[in-house]
């Protein structure tokens, strides 16, 4: 749940997006987005999958695979 947060703080940022754009853009509520950010709650799979079309993004960049956490040599 704390790389969700960080990586969706981080690509609001890099994307000019605040919380308020993205609740808008996606239909999930102000308070929600809130909560993904600062690392109270993680959401459903259909809001990741908005969360990424909203910022343009792939799902690993806001919820990286086991590859990118631990490397392809771990394996």
């Amino acid at each position: 749940m704390d790389i969700f947060g960080d990586n969706l703080r981080d690509s609001m940022i890099i994307f000019g997006i605040g919380q308020n754009e993205l609740a808008r853009r996606t239909g999930i509520t102000k308070a929600c987005i809130s909560q993904y950010v600062n690392k109270k709650r993680f959401p459903t799979l259909k809001n990741l999958i908005n969360i990424a079309v909203a910022l343009h993004c792939n799902l690993d960049d806001l919820v990286p695979t086991y590859d990118h956490i631990y490397g392809a040599s771990r394996r």
